[in-house]
């Protein structure tokens, strides 16, 4: 395994995360029967919830699939929510990285791009790293890492600043 892909996880672990509850990382059975209900009636967050959960195997097997289901049913409740998108995206990366499906890639750049241009600057941040960086089927654009993270630095990121300017320097 890379190094990036291992940054790559983690920070995929960490955005899913620091989206739980701030009392317990953990769902109880009560919570995950209100979020299927939620679910179930249309509520967007408790897909989201659900599909969280599946990713990191807290209250459910851990099943991707199934996350990704879940997270898709949110976004699709709720298209225009940033946050569910950017987590989509990264969970198309992760599979992407994970299992080396350019359909995921494509479907990742796809919403990266929509949440970066609504101003999700963690999006930006994250399109200016795959750029930065590279992969097997991404080539290293600096100018076009450069121009994400100026983005995100236009909207107050100080993680984005601090890379453009890195980058500026090299």
């Amino acid at each position: 395994m890379t190094i990036k892909f291992l940054v790559t996880l983690l920070c995929f672990g960490c955005f899913c995360l620091t989206h739980l509850s701030a009392e317990t990382n953990r769902f109880d059975s009560s919570k995950l029967d209100m979020y299927r209900q939620d679910c179930s009636s249309k509520i967007a967050e408790g897909c989201f919830n659900i599909g969280i959960a599946y990713f990191l195997g807290d209250g459910f097997e851990k099943n991707d699939a199934k996350a990704k289901e879940y997270l898709q049913t949110a976004y699709n409740l709720e298209p225009k929510n940033t946050f569910f998108a950017a987590t989509l995206a990264r969970l198309y990366y992760y599979e992407y990285r994970t299992k080396g499906s350019n359909d995921s890639l494509d479907k990742a750049l796809k919403f990266f791009n929509e949440t970066c241009d609504k101003g999700e600057r963690s999006s930006c941040i994250m399109l200016g790293d795959i750029y930065e960086f590279g992969d097997n089927n991404i080539k290293i654009d600096l100018n076009k890492a450069m121009a994400y993270y100026k983005k995100s630095c236009n909207l107050k990121d100080i993680e984005g600043c601090n890379k453009f300017n890195n980058l500026k320097k090299r």
